[in-house]
């Protein structure tokens, strides 16, 4: 399975995928990084998303000049 596949069993439970601009895959960063295989997965994701209807449950979000780390106000902007 990749990250659609595992993602998408949330789906039809709202979720946000962010990273931060700076969250790059390094010898010291093995996490889910920002990466040019995210916006992929995402499309992915969102047709999964479509099959249940929900097309705006779903949030990409990269955060300019940010490494590792969370941007509450746009979690905030999304739980609204």
């Amino acid at each position: 399975m990749d990250r659609a596949d595992i993602a998408g069993l949330l789906a039809p439970s709202p979720i946000f995928i962010h990273y931060g601009e700076y969250d790059t895959p390094s010898h010291d960063n093995a996490s889910a990084a920002n990466n040019p295989s995210g916006p992929l997965a995402f499309e992915e994701l969102k047709t999964i998303y479509e099959a249940f209807g929900v097309h705006d449950a779903i949030t990409y979000y990269v955060t300019p000049d940010t490494h590792h780390e969370m941007d509450i106000q746009k979690l905030i902007e999304f739980f609204e």
